[in-house]
């Protein structure tokens, strides 16, 4: 802590609005130049409710919006033309007795070097710079104790209505969102598929993937429905129906959706938390309009509370980088989402800080004991979330195939001993990757719907990738009934990205090794 003001600038900054008075009161534009409207006039025009806070130092970024209460996420800040501002508690109070104004102060705007000077009643002052603002966003980050440096992303009443501007920042409170975020994550990290955001697919920008070979996948993740909310009253079926004809028209092939059914902390024995979740997971084909597979991905809450205390020192130390998204220096592709759990010593200091100001700025609004149980017990069902996320990455990726073309077949005796692919490099194919072998055709019905039709042939292993467009495999599984194939229907034996077939799929068939 290097002086007092110092210590009340970093405790003003991180949090939402109940005491944030100097966080919530720090807004402008360093792009106000090339904005029509005055920045003033847009700080002035609103109010700003803060959605994300993130805390950096030595190039290592930490998400803190974890540690804001849900009766701090409806907090308000108003900027008034005479210079003053006031920080209101919203609809969700903390506690009863709370007044409805929660700070007050003055304000100056500084337009040329896009800067704000807030100045609080207790006599303090801090400076904040202006990254961005419009009438939706208005982003600002300031110097904090110790070298943090604190970015602060606060939406006005309109862009709390933007569902898709939502998902712009990262709000690991919520778990639809961290789920959601784990499904993009471990897509992208498999290197084949394309993805779409959620703001272009809802304003209908049409995809063209010509360029990807025809071999990419076009997908977008869709927010889980949370059914955990006495408030939530989305119908899934109809939501769902609305997504495929949408993504139809803006040529999208696979989403993936679902809801969350339960989310659950506990104690255990110890006093610690143990998370419980539960969710569904669907994924819908709009070339046929159908749910082509879903899953309900679980972790039982009794297990986790029968955790030994050695699993338990894991949670605590590990759960923490995990769950802030701390030193993301490495990526997984096995846990895209969590990044890097080296970062955990980043994550505890940069925890301790963010708890150690709230708990000061907060302190009259929200007990400490309280405050701390919260993020505990959000961390816990973060971490119930991550061991789901193994079986995760693999029912996505089992259920969005890519499908490729083969080549040619090298034969022996009448049986299929390698196949030569058209595909490689371009969609991230590895050695000794396993992939099926099909007779795959479209059948459309007498009700006008598609159907795809798979037959499983076998099963090959890639010896070589050869270049970005071709590989070799070797046969591994039915190596007859490859051939056979191929022979009378060349068009319809297709490779599949699935891999990870049981033997007993091939036992149950009659498809024996070579």
């Amino acid at each position: 802590m290097k002086n007092l003001d110092a210590y009340y600038t970093l405790k003003a900054l991180l949090l939402l609005p109940l005491c944030i008075l100097f966080m919530l009161s720090a807004v402008t534009p360093v792009l106000a130049s090339k904005i029509e409207k005055k920045a003033a006039d847009i700080l002035t025009s609103h109010q700003w409710t803060l959605v994300e806070i993130q805390q950096t130092k030595d190039d290592t970024t930490s998400n803190m919006t974890l540690f804001l209460m849900p009766c701090e996420k409806d907090n308000f800040i108003d900027y008034h033309t005479g210079g003053t501002y006031k920080i209101f508690e919203g609809e969700k109070k903390c506690k009863p007795s709370d007044n409805d104004i929660k700070g007050e102060g003055t304000w100056t705007f500084y337009e040329q070097d896009g800067v704000i000077l807030d100045s609080y009643s207790g006599g303090r002052e801090v400076e904040k710079e202006v990254l961005y603002i419009d009438d939706n966003r208005l982003v600002m980050e300031f110097d904090a104790e110790g070298g943090w440096t604190s970015k602060l992303t606060y939406f006005s009443e309109l862009g709390l209505k933007d569902d898709a501007l939502s998902e712009e920042v990262e709000d690991n409170s919520n778990q639809s969102f961290n789920i959601s975020k784990a499904i993009r994550q471990n897509l992208i990290g498999a290197g084949r598929y394309v993805l779409i955001g959620r703001k272009d697919f809802e304003k209908g920008k049409k995809l063209d993937i010509d360029d990807k070979g025809g071999l990419f996948r076009s997908v977008i993740v869709y927010p889980l429905i949370d059914a955990t909310d006495i408030n939530e009253t989305v119908n899934e079926t109809e939501r769902n129906e609305g997504l495929m004809e949408h993504a139809t028209k803006v040529g999208v092939q696979y989403i993936v959706t679902g809801k969350i059914i339960q989310t659950e902390a506990k104690k255990d024995a110890s006093g610690h938390y143990l998370g419980a979740i539960q969710y569904s997971v669907n994924i819908l084909d709009t070339e046929t309009g159908n749910v082509v597979a879903k899953k309900i991905f679980a972790v039982d809450k009794k297990e986790e509370m029968e955790k030994k205390e050695k699993g338990r020192k894991w949670l605590n130390r590990g759960v923490s980088a995990l769950a802030l998204g701390a030193g993301a220096a490495t990526f997984s592709r096995t846990r895209g989402f969590w990044g890097n759990y080296y970062g955990y010593y980043f994550a505890e200091h940069s925890a301790r800080n963010t708890k150690r100001t709230m708990d000061i700025v907060f302190a009259n609004s929200v007990d400490n004991d309280e405050r701390e149980s919260y993020y505990q017990s959000s961390i816990a069902v973060m971490e119930a979330i991550y061991e789901t996320e193994a079986d995760l990455e693999t029912f996505v990726e089992e259920n969005i195939p890519i499908v490729i073309v083969i080549n040619e077949i090298e034969e022996k005796k009448g049986k299929a001993k390698s196949l030569r692919i058209e595909a490689g490099g371009n969609i991230n194919l590895q050695e000794n990757e396993k992939l099926t072998v099909e007779k795959f055709e479209m059948i459309e019905m007498s009700n006008g719907r598609k159907v795809k039709d798979r037959e499983l042939l076998g099963e090959i292993k890639v010896e070589s990738i050869d270049n970005n467009y071709l590989s070799t495999c070797k046969v591994i599984k039915g190596a007859k009934e490859i051939y056979d194939e191929w022979q009378s229907n060349p068009e319809k034996v297709k490779v599949f990205t699935t891999g990870n077939i049981s033997e007993g799929v091939f036992d149950a068939i009659g498809i024996g090794g070579n």
